[in-house]
């Protein structure tokens, strides 16, 4: 009865499914499958020999509701199990400063670091799970990678953009 009672207390086990350390900065961040992306600070120590189970994030990033009403992903093939918006890709770019998160179902949210506000979110057309994400910083791209395919696209401002609107970028 008591190791019940200890768990009904205890927080949710919530698991990791990507991990990535920023080039630049002190920050390695985690993907999880709740949708949410948890960032430590690699200067901070944690936790210690008695602790070593409560490793608490400095800062985290709510990639399910940002990607919420985006993507194909079909409900009716959903098994009981499954979380479309669970991050299974994530990314940082050379500098530092911006990071891309993929989910399961079939979207890539870019942030920069300072906002939890997605500068974009790129919708791929099948709704499969976001496997790779890479930064190409020589043309200011970003490729994200499906089971069925490989989208590159703009991650920084061009000479397209300073054309039209931001509304109103082609892609």
């Amino acid at each position: 009865y008591a190791a019940s009672s200890a768990a009904k207390n205890s927080a949710p086990v919530v698991g990791g499914n990507c991990i990535s350390i920023s080039p630049m900065h002190a920050l390695t961040a985690l993907g999880g499958d709740d949708g949410i992306v948890r960032f430590w600070d690699n200067r901070v120590p944690q936790g210690g020999a008695q602790d070593d189970m409560n490793l608490n994030p400095f800062c985290t990033l709510d990639v399910k509701s940002s990607t919420a009403g985006y993507g194909f992903y079909d409900q009716s093939s959903l098994l009981s199990f499954e979380n479309p918006n669970e991050v299974t890709s994530i990314a940082f770019d050379d500098t530092g400063m911006q990071i891309a998160a993929g989910t399961k179902g079939g979207n890539v949210a870019l942030y920069d670091i300072r906002s939890s506000k997605p500068l974009h979110v790129k919708e791929h057309q099948y709704g499969l799970p976001i496997h790779t994400l890479r930064f190409h910083s020589s043309s200011g791209t970003i490729l994200s990678g499906d089971p069925k395919l490989v989208k590159v696209w703009r991650s920084k401002p061009s000479a397209v953009m300073s054309t039209y609107g931001n509304d109103d970028i082609p892609e």
